[in-house]
């Protein structure tokens, strides 16, 4: 455990290893976002709503984490944080996040928003990428997801149960090294491995829209199972399972759902609106090519005439031409016998 990476000007600033790893991953997420949309040739429109409205949900996504946790404090008994924080802010004695967070608060609170704002957007171009932008959401959160893994380990947070078995690695848990289950490093491992697979898949397959659940369920079955080694407080209510475990068979529904929703009224609805287009855009065609055929066939109709009647007068002004000819010879001859 390495909380605090360096500090400057006497200890006056400090710079903690896990705010680092947050940074290192939301970059991370940041870079991987911007590669996938480019690489799949996502609209230059929907990569900039999506990337405006991703930076929200960040932040949303960090508040519903904080609380989620303060509504587990609450329900363990220990009062809410939440009035704590904020008291100790407008005393000025600075803000902190003295409950905690929870990673499965911030992925509910920020698909929520997310989904919301997408549904709400009015143009319908930019809806249409949202299977799209969903599918590279999930590498996206997984590699931010694997670096802040690393800084719970190096911050103290997270551990696993004591254990003597030879996955155990020494850890300290309130000044007191034991052998523990190092699950920061099993979730950060699960979620790297995860993140070149997600990468993987969405290269190489054409439909869109189901890797996002395929993450969800994915993730919700590893942290189901993870949980039961975790030693760390977690807040909640006592009913056999922690509150990820139980906000992680939520999200495994949530997954069946959005599968379904996604495959019998997503994708049924964008079929109708294609054919729709498709078919409008031919009688469109139909209808342009009928005006330009009559146009073109009511000029030559109307032309036809006009080149007649040139042919008429070039014949009828021929004699003109004739006699003034003629009288210009007249008039030569004559002139000819007087100068004889």
């Amino acid at each position: 455990m390495h909380k605090v990476l360096f500090s400057l000007f006497d200890g006056k600033i400090t710079i903690y290893t896990y705010s680092v790893c947050i940074v290192i991953g939301l970059l991370a997420g940041a870079i991987v976002f911007r590669w996938l949309c480019k690489r799949l040739k996502m609209s230059d429109k929907s990569y900039d709503y999506y990337s405006f409205l991703a930076i929200f949900t960040v932040v949303v996504g960090f508040i519903a984490a904080y609380v989620f946790q303060d509504i587990y404090n609450v329900l363990a008994g220990r009062g809410s944080n939440i009035v704590k924080d904020f008291q100790d802010l407008f005393a000025g004695k600075g803000f902190k996040m003295s409950g905690g967070i929870t990673f499965m608060g911030g992925l509910l609170g920020g698909a929520v928003f997310f989904v919301v704002c997408v549904l709400l957007h009015k143009d319908k171009s930019v809806r249409k990428d949202f299977p799209l932008v969903a599918d590279i959401a999930a590498p996206v959160i997984l590699i931010a997801h694997g670096f802040g893994r690393i800084g719970c380990f190096f911050g103290g947070c997270c551990y696993g149960k004591v254990t003597d078995s030879i996955f155990g690695i020494n850890y300290p848990v309130n000044g007191v090294w034991q052998p523990r289950y190092p699950t920061q490093l099993y979730e950060a491992a699960f979620c790297f491995i995860a993140f070149g697979i997600m990468v993987f898949l969405i290269l190489k397959t054409e439909k869109r829209g189901l890797l996002i659940a395929l993450y969800a369920a994915s993730y919700s079955v590893f942290r189901f199972l993870v949980e039961f080694l975790r030693d760390d407080y977690r807040g909640g209510a006592d009913i056999g399972l922690s509150p990820s475990q139980v906000q992680s068979i939520v999200l495994i529904i949530l997954a069946a759902v959005y599968v379904c929703l996604k495959i019998f009224w997503w994708d049924r609805r964008t079929e109708k609106a294609a054919l729709a287009e498709g078919a409008s855009a031919e009688t469109n065609a139909g209808d342009s090519n009928a005006t330009a055929e009559g146009g073109t066939k009511g000029f030559a109709a109307t032309a036809k005439p006009l080149n007649d009647g040139t042919k008429g007068s070039a014949a009828t002004a021929k004699p003109v031409n004739d006699g003034k000819l003629n009288d210009k010879n007249k008039d030569d001859t004559a002139g000819s016998n007087a100068q004889s």
